[in-house]
């Protein structure tokens, strides 16, 4: 969820079992500009399984970009 948006063009959710090594599992775009909550989900559907871990890139429209933080997930298949 975000609380408003400025020249957000999309993010991209990355996934790693070891945090050093990324692949990407999505891209939604943005909003772009807001003031209002915005709601974001996607389904990753090749999960890792046990411990994964999840990372959010947020991409502005002139390709600056910034990483939103690690969260992990455990997964059994």
């Amino acid at each position: 969820m975000t609380a408003s948006e400025s020249n957000n063009q999309y993010f991209v959710i990355e996934s790693s079992i070891d945090t050093e090594n990324w692949n990407e599992v999505g891209v939604l775009s943005a909003a772009v500009n807001s003031s209002s909550t915005m709601s974001y989900s996607i389904i990753n559907t090749n999960p890792f399984s046990g411990i994964s871990y999840y990372r959010l890139k947020q991409v502005d429209f002139n390709n600056e970009f910034e990483y939103l933080g690690i969260r992990s997930v455990t997964y059994f298949l």
